[in-house]
C-alpha cells in the first residue's frame, strides 16, 4: 500500500474516532429530560396543595402599595394610568378594566409608591381625578401590610377534605387591609395558601374584621334645642295576649286611619309560662293537656312551659289559672306578648294612639326632630369629643322648633371619632 493509500484511511479512521467521542460526550453530558416513572405516585412533597386559612393577627407596619377600584366612564385606560402614574410619589401602576354585573366599566389598579409617601395624600389626589364617579361606594382603597406570625394554624382543603397544622413562626406575611387599617390593630384576616411540601409557594389573606376600629356605643344624656320638626312619627306598642287579637286585623285598622302608614306587628311566642317553685303533680299536667287548644306541657326548673293555639287563648287562658291554682294559687302567669313598630305623620298619630289603646296596647309615640351637635363628653372614655354636625332624633307629641329637651344619646365611636348618634327624648 503506498504512502497515499494510507494517509487516506488514517483520516477516515480518525473521522470515525472523533464523531463516536462525540456522541459518547453527548450522551453523558448533554442534558437529560427527567422522566418519572408511571407507577410511582406524587407525593405531598412534590405535589402542590391549595389551603383555605383564617386567623387572627396584628398589623405591624404598611407596604408602599395600594390597590384601587373605582367606576369610571372614561374607556381609554391608558389616560387614567397616565394620570396615576403622574402623581408625585406613584412610581408604578398596574391596571385593567372589567365590567361590574351592572354592566358599568371598573377601573381596577394596583398602585406602587416611592418610599416614605403619605399614602393619604395620594389617596385624597388620586380621588379627585375626574375619571371616576364621586358617589358614595363607587370608590374603593386597600393597602397592603406586613402581620404578626400566628403560630400553628390549622389549614383546611374542603375539595380534598383534607387539613393539616402549619406553623408560620419566622414567615413574614402580609396582607390586604383596609385604608383605614393601621399599625398595631387587632384584626382577623382569611385567604388562600399554597404549599409544597413544607414551602409556601403562594398565599394571599384579606382582613375580614378589624377590632380595633369596630365601633363602640356609649350612653349619655344631653338636654339640646329642638331646630326643626319632621311630619313623621315613629311608634310602638306591646300587649299581653290573654285575650286573642289578630295582627292582620291590626295592621289593617291603623292603615285604614292611616293610609301612608307602615305597620308591622308579630307575636313572641305561642306559649304560656307559669313561673313557681311548686313542684306540680302528674296528674295536674294530665288535666291541663286535655284542655282544647292546648298541644303540650312540659315542667322546667322555673315551672311550666304550654304550647297552645293562639286563637284560643281566650277560652284556654282562665281554664289554665284555675287547674294551676289547684297545686299553686300564687303561680304567676307569663302570657305571650304581640309586638308592633311602625310610622304614621304627626296629625293620624292621636286616632293611631287611640284605637292602640282600645285594645289593650301600651304604646310610645315620638316625632322626629333635628338637633344640633357640636361636642359631647362621654364619661366612660373621660373625653369631650367633638360632632359638630346635626342628627334626627325623636321627641314626645307636642314639642316645638326651638324648645330645649333631655335627650338620651346612643353614641357610636371609633377611634375616638363620632361616627355615628341617635336620640330619643326621656
Amino acid at each position: 500500500m503506498d504512502n497515499a493509500a494510507i494517509v487516506k484511511y488514517l483520516g477516515i479512521f480518525i473521522v470515525l474516532v472523533m464523531a463516536v467521542s462525540m456522541l459518547a460526550a453527548a450522551f453523558l453530558y448533554g442534558p437529560q429530560q427527567e422522566t418519572v416513572p408511571q407507577n410511582v405516585e406524587l407525593t405531598p412533597e412534590t405535589t402542590e396543595f391549595t389551603y383555605q386559612a383564617s386567623f387572627d393577627t396584628t398589623v405591624i407596619s404598611e407596604l408602599s402599595f395600594l390597590n384601587f377600584k373605582a367606576l369610571t366612564t372614561e374607556i381609554d385606560k391608558t389616560k387614567i394610568d397616565s394620570a396615576l402614574s403622574s402623581i408625585q410619589g406613584v412610581s408604578r401602576v398596574m391596571s385593567k378594566f372589567y365590567k361590574s354585573q351592572s354592566e358599568k366599566w371598573i377601573y381596577d389598579a394596583n398602585i406602587y409608591l416611592t418610599r416614605s409617601t403619605n399614602s393619604n395624600e395620594i389617596k385624597d389626589q388620586i380621588s379627585d381625578i375626574n375619571y371616576f364617579s364621586k358617589e358614595l361606594g363607587e370608590q374603593e382603597f386597600t393597602k397592603k401590610v406586613t402581620v404578626s406570625s400566628p403560630g400553628k394554624v390549622e389549614l383546611k382543603n374542603s375539595q380534598l377534605n383534607i387539613t393539616r397544622d402549619y406553623n408560620f413562626d419566622g414567615i413574614i406575611l402580609t396582607a390586604l387591609v383596609y385604608f383605614e387599617t393601621r399599625p398595631l390593630d387587632k384584626i382577623s384576616v382569611n385567604g388562600t395558601i399554597i404549599l409544597k411540601g413544607k414551602d409556601i409557594t403562594f398565599v394571599e389573606l384579606i382582613e375580614s374584621n378589624n377590632s380595633s376600629s369596630a365601633p363602640q356605643t356609649y350612653s349619655v344624656d344631653k338636654t339640646l334645642e329642638i331646630k326643626s320638626l319632621e311630619e313623621m312619627v315613629m311608634f310602638n306598642g306591646k300587649k299581653d295576649l290573654n285575650t286573642f287579637i289578630d295582627s292582620e286585623e291590626v295592621k289593617k285598622q291603623i292603615q285604614l286611619i292611616d293610609s301612608t302608614s307602615q305597620v308591622f306587628a308579630f307575636n313572641s311566642s305561642k306559649q304560656i309560662n307559669v313561673v313557681s317553685s311548686v313542684p306540680f303533680s302528674e296528674g295536674l299536667l294530665i288535666e291541663l293537656q286535655l284542655i282544647d287548644g292546648i298541644s303540650s306541657v312540659e315542667k322546667t326548673d322555673l315551672g311550666l312551659v304550654i304550647d297552645l293555639n293562639l286563637s284560643k287563648i281566650d277560652s284556654i287562658a282562665p281554664k289554665v289559672k284555675q287547674v294551676v291554682s289547684k297545686e299553686d294559687f300564687s303561680a304567676k302567669m307569663i302570657y305571650p306578648t304581640m309586638d308592633l313598630f311602625g310610622r304614621t305623620v304627626s296629625s293620624k298619630s292621636a286616632q293611631i294612639s287611640s284605637y292602640l289603646l282600645s285594645k289593650g296596647f301600651s304604646s310610645s309615640f315620638k316625632q322626629q326632630a333635628s338637633f344640633d351637635l357640636n361636642s359631647v363628653f362621654v364619661p366612660e372614655l373621660s373625653k369631650d369629643l367633638s360632632f359638630n354636625n346635626s342628627f334626627m332624633g325623636g321627641v314626645k307629641l307636642g314639642r316645638k322648633v326651638g324648645e330645649k329637651v333631655n335627650l338620651s344619646l346612643e353614641l357610636s365611636i371609633s377611634r375616638d371619632k363620632i361616627v355615628q348618634v341617635t336620640g330619643e327624648e326621656k
